[in-house]
């Protein structure tokens, strides 16, 4: 080990580590368009949390949590393969005592990679260039509406086959670095009593969940996000579940007549997400931090741009106030676009899109993250689809201008509505794991993971 690979365990101090991950061994793997409108309202994005986010195996049943009250349980639990011999030495993460370790059952650490090689190397995959991130994290009841939109039930058994029909995507390995899933997945199995983690993870895609407890109303129109108490066990149990990434999300709502977002609110979600990020990483999970910058509004591109800007900035302050290594992160976030409600929402061009988000990124976010990930709310899925393209388009045609790297970061996708809801279109005719319609939406996930895939190299056919 060299120097530079030295870390100082001792609490408050930050993670060390700079080198690359690329030369290190994996033990992380085993071997129809919706038309243009609001993915889900702001009524609903604002939602109070759901059940707490816990990663023990369901003992049955829908409980309190499932509005349907089901009565039938997720098929089998994950079984994640043994991944190695345990390597009890010294202790790797800073304020995390080698006993503390030792207590987390099931858990398995390497001696041939530190903390920080781990975090490093699953970043790397989960940035893998040409691939992206196919959020399927949707809580039951945001679930359930869209079940309720096609005519289907919402109720355990339903949302375990809806998840099996997207895992089964064909292809999935080549275009999915990563998929997110809702806690009551994680323990889920498929028909065939496969579980879900063990399945993807033999494919060689990564497993994140979501590790926040959503969004509550803190002062005039604006929100904070809960779950800091007991993260650092649901991360550990998460990452003895197999779970190598987890995501947070923060909300920032423009308002300027209001005042919004205050400069208080972007502080406290920044330290937020500071301290997840910590706890993440820590539990040798990488964090991917989310400063959502909500597209509800009547702001325009640029105004959105420099709200966007001063978040980000102040987010990577925090992270780097907290002792955050970078290089074990993504950065998820909002393409800069004006708000629904502002005229050029429909009329702005994917060039202008591009070059705001661009100009955005390269002024606050440091080289050292490995990878964006854009999210698509508000947009159908030819939007998002073309403007992730634009992005990358102008990145490539800027570094050849330039004869430097314009992004130093992979720039791809975290997408949700826009691959599933075509899909769940098409599924809901017959819900049946064999059935025509089950084809037909693997399919069309497969397609549409394909063209965002495109996207993010910038070589999307028009």
């Amino acid at each position: 080990m060299t120097r530079s690979q030295e870390r100082d365990t001792s609490p408050g101090k930050a993670l060390r580590g700079r080198s690359g991950a690329s030369h290190l061994t994996s033990a992380l793997t085993a071997g129809h368009f919706v038309s243009a409108g609001r993915a889900d309202s702001a009524a609903s994005s604002m939602a109070a949390a759901g059940p707490a986010v816990s990663f023990a195996p369901s003992s049955g049943g829908g409980g309190a949590g499932d509005p349907a009250g089901d009565s039938s349980r997720g098929r089998g639990r994950s079984r994640v393969p043994s991944r190695g011999t345990v390597g009890r030495g010294k202790s790797c993460v800073r304020g995390t005592s080698v006993e503390s370790e030792a207590q987390t059952e099931g858990s398995v650490y390497f001696e041939e990679l530190s903390v920080e090689a781990e975090l490093m190397q699953t970043a790397s995959g989960l940035a893998r260039p040409g691939t992206g991130i196919l959020a399927a994290d949707e809580t039951v009841a945001v679930l359930g509406k869209r079940f309720a939109g096609v005519g289907l039930e919402n109720t355990v058994e339903m949302r375990r086959a809806y998840r099996e029909m997207l895992y089964s995507a064909p292809d999935l390995e080549k275009y999915a670095s990563g998929i997110v899933m809702f806690s009551e997945t994680v323990h889920q199995a498929t028909a065939s009593d496969v579980g879900f983690v063990e399945m993807l993870t033999a494919r060689g895609i990564l497993v994140g969940v979501k590790l926040d407890r959503g969004l509550h109303p803190y002062g005039d129109g604006e929100m904070m996000t809960e779950g800091l108490d007991g993260i650092d066990a649901r991360a550990a149990a998460a990452y003895a579940a197999g779970i190598r990434f987890a995501k947070w999300r923060s909300l920032l709502v423009i308002d300027f007549d209001l005042g919004t977002p205050s400069s208080l609110v972007v502080e406290e979600n920044a330290n937020t997400l500071a301290k997840f990020a910590v706890a993440c990483q820590q539990r040798r999970l990488v964090p991917v931090i989310e400063p959502e910058v909500y597209i509800a509004g009547t702001h325009g591109l640029e105004q959105s741009a420099s709200v966007a800007e001063e978040v980000l900035s102040v987010v990577y302050r925090a992270l780097a106030r907290h002792g955050v290594l970078l290089e074990g992160t993504l950065l998820q976030l909002q393409m800069v676009l004006p708000g629904l409600d502002h005229p050029d929402f429909r009329t702005v061009t994917p060039e202008a899109i591009a070059q705001a988000t661009l100009r955005t990124l390269r002024r606050v976010v440091p080289a050292a993250v490995p990878g964006v990930v854009f999210l698509s709310g508000g947009q159908s899925e030819v939007q998002a689809t073309t403007n992730l393209n634009a992005i990358n388009k102008a990145a490539e045609v800027g570094t050849r201008e330039s004869g430097t790297p314009v992004a130093p970061w992979a720039m791809s996708f975290a997408f949700g509505r826009v691959l599933q809801a075509s899909a769940l279109t098409l599924w809901s005719n017959d819900p049946t794991h064999a059935s025509a319609s089950a084809k037909a939406a693997k399919s069309m996930v497969g397609a549409l993971l394909k063209a965002n895939c495109d996207a993010a190299r910038g070589q999307e056919r028009q």
